[in-house]
């Protein structure tokens, strides 16, 4: 059975390499120039590691661990959010069913929280992640748009 563990030290360390692990692979998406700005970038994000405010930090545990789920406490139009920051399911254990569990789990304990809605935002291109989101009940609610300047 699907579980959500708070984070440890070594979850986070893991968590971390798969992240820097992921810019690699997504680079040509906008994603970070290099490890170093990606690493940079997400020190910069998570500036108190584990005791980071106001972010919550857990791994995904079927047993075995099998991804990570890092969610803020956010207000967005007078509304108290639950706003997914990343869901990651390990490659080994993709396609099983264990990021819409994740997400079911979420759901309920958002609702014991006292969040109103929970939201996320998704690339452009990764249309996998767009289906999981539909597929559990999300709705699009704002399209994004980027100009890129010369320099």
């Amino acid at each position: 059975m699907l579980e959500l563990h708070p984070m440890t030290e070594e979850d986070f360390a893991a968590y971390r390499e798969v992240a820097l692990s992921d810019n690699r692979a997504e680079s040509s998406t906008g994603a970070w120039a290099n490890r170093d700005e990606a690493g940079a970038r997400l020190d910069g994000a998570f500036p108190g590691g584990l005791a980071t405010p106001q972010v919550t930090f857990l791994t995904i545990v079927a047993p075995p661990r099998v991804g990570f789920l890092i969610y803020q406490d956010a207000a967005r139009d007078r509304v108290r959010e639950c706003f997914v920051l990343d869901l990651h399911v390990l490659p080994a254990f993709r396609r099983r069913g264990y990021a819409s569990s994740a997400l079911a789990r979420l759901r309920e304990s958002a609702s014991l929280l006292g969040f109103q809605r929970i939201g996320l935002s998704v690339l452009p291109t990764n249309d996998a992640a767009e289906r999981l989101y539909r597929s559990v009940g999300f709705e699009p609610a704002f399209t994004r748009f980027h100009l890129t300047l010369s320099r």
